[in-house]
Order: C-alpha cells, then sequence, then structure tokens
C-alpha cells in the first residue's frame, strides 16, 4: 500500500530553483505543552525526572511539536504524488531553551534541499520552534529518504550530524530490547503516525521486513540512559546523528558511548547503536552546556 502525503489547503508551496529551496508558508503549527503530554512521552522513552524543573521537558521532546510542521512541509513538497514510504535518515537538533508544560510552541518547517538517490529522494527539512512567536526553543535538521519518489533536481546541501572523533574506551554501555508494541506506544506520545511504523503492510511495501521502529525514538532512548547514567541530567544543547539501518521489534540494540576527543571538560560525547545486523545508528554526538 502506497504512503500517501495529503497537502493541507493552509499551506502554500513556492518552487525557487534559483535560492536552492522549497518556501513553505509562513503560518506555524501550534502545540500546547501538559504535564499530562510530558509525563507520556517519559514513561514511553525511559526518561528518569531529573531535569532542573519537575515541570522540564525531556530533550529530545522538541521533536513533538515539530512533528506536524515537518508532516505538512513533506506533504506540501509531493501534492499528493505516492510514495512507497517516508522514513528518517538523521537528526540535528539544537536545543536552545527548555520546553516546559503550560509552553504553547509554534514550529515552522521549510525544505532546504534535494537530492536524488538510488531508492528514490534524500529530503533536508529546517524546522524552528518558538515560544511566543519570537523566542527560539528548538531548531531541528532532519533529512528524510522519499522511498520511490524520484526527482532528477538537486537544490542545496543535505546536512549532516557533526563530524566528531571518539577517545579511549567506552565510557558507557547498555542494551535495550524493542518490544512488539514500542513503536505504537511511541507513535500515541509523539503524533509520528507514519505507516511504516504502524502497518506490516506499509513497512513491506518500503521495502522492510516488518514495522520499523521511529528513528526520533531509538536516539531518545539513548539520550535519556545516557542522560540519566553519566550526563547527570546536565542540560543538553545539540543532539544529533545519522540512522544506518531499520530497527524492528524483537531485535536488540545494544549502545556504547565515548567522550569526544574534542572535548577537554567531557561535555561531548559520540554514540553508537547496533543490532545484530550492524550498525543502526552512526555518528551519535551529544554536547552539553557549558558549566
Amino acid at each position: 500500500m502506497p504512503l500517501r502525503c495529503e497537502c493541507p489547503k493552509s499551506f502554500s508551496n513556492g518552487l525557487d530553483p534559483a535560492a536552492g529551496m522549497v518556501k513553505v508558508s509562513r503560518r506555524p503549527s501550534t502545540y500546547l505543552v501538559t504535564e499530562e503530554a510530558i509525563s507520556a512521552y517519559s514513561r514511553v522513552v525511559n526518561a528518569q525526572l531529573g531535569a532542573a524543573s519537575a515541570s522540564d521537558a525531556p530533550p529530545l521532546f522538541a521533536t513533538v511539536p515539530a512533528w506536524p510542521a515537518v508532516k505538512s512541509a513533506v506533504s506540501n513538497l509531493l501534492r499528493d504524488i505516492p510514495v512507497r514510504g517516508v522514513v528518517q535518515t538523521a537528526l540535528d537538533a539544537r536545543l536552545i531553551a527548555p520546553v516546559r508544560a503550560g509552553d504553547r510552541l509554534d514550529a515552522v518547517a521549510r525544505v532546504d534541499a534535494l537530492s536524488p538517490s538510488s531508492f528514490g529522494t534524500l529530503a533536508t527539512i529546517d524546522t524552528v520552534v518558538t515560544r511566543l512567536g519570537n523566542i527560539d526553543v528548538a531548531r531541528l535538521t532532519t533529512t528524510i529518504a522519499l522511498i520511490g519518489f524520484d526527482t532528477h533536481q538537486r537544490w542545496g546541501t543535505l546536512t549532516r550530524p557533526p563530524a566528531a572523533r571518539r577517545t579511549g574506551a567506552p565510557v558507557l554501555f547498555f542494551e535495550h530490547f524493542i518490544d512488539d508494541e514500542l513503536p505504537s506506544r511511541y507513535s500515541e506520545v509523539s503524533g509520528d503516525i507514519n505507516p511504516v511504523h504502524l502497518d506490516h503492510d506499509a513497512a513491506t511495501a518500503a521495502g522492510f521486513t516488518s514495522i520499523v521502529l521511529q528513528g526520533a525514538c531509538l536516539l531518545a532512548l539513548v539520550i535519556e540512559r545516557a542522560s540519566h547514567s553519566l550526563f547527570r541530567h546536565r542540560p543538553l544543547v545539540r543532539i544529533a546523528c545519522s540512522f544506518n539501518d531499520a530497527v524492528s521489534p524483537g531485535q536488540v540494540v545494544r549502545t556504547r558511548v565515548w567522550a569526544a576527543a574534542e572535548s577537554s571538560s567531557r561535555s561531548k560525547h559520540v554514540f553508537r547503536r547496533d543490532t545484530a545486523r550492524g550498525p543502526a545508528l552512526k555518528q551519535g554526538y551529544a554536547e552539553l552546556r557549558s558549566e
């Protein structure tokens, strides 16, 4: 079953090859952060609530209010062209201010780059999340694979996670078992209802053997464990990674975290997640706010 994205009429798309981007209207999506939403998300990603404020959301909760804007940008690009699937291949999250219960957040996304690929098209989407319309909370750069969407045009430059070298032996090692219900639980708390995460037929049509876990969930599980065991809940200012292979329920994911060679104060770390098939998450990067 092909995945069809429908474009909301409230968004308009203007193609500007000279500027190298697809422009998306500036009308934002709005999200009201509640204590219930933070609590539900925290339970799914195993967050240990040790933030500076009890009402602070886990770091990657910022992806939740961004998701509707990203979906609209993708829909606006596809304009009802059916594709076999949409999956995330990289994420670079710059966290500027904490997200707290009671915040009313706006998110605006635009497609900044397109590049042909052997399976369709890669697209980079830049999303800005703000509070009160002008206070930046997060800036998220997402690269996605549009499977079966063929374009012979190349716009802009695809964004990749920062390169950082690891040093010494791992400072943290742990495993996660991905249970059958995790993709649906994460979908409920994040709003990510992409069919490849929930429907076996949609996942196989996209080329996977079964439903796949959301990349943002796979990343959040790392960050929450490291925040509790290694970072001691110090605020994070940047989280990034590339997703190298799909992770499905029933798999065990092994994680290693190293101090970054460029970090004398251990404020930067790199990490990697592997399954029995090989690397699932590479170029993992976490940067803590300087003390």
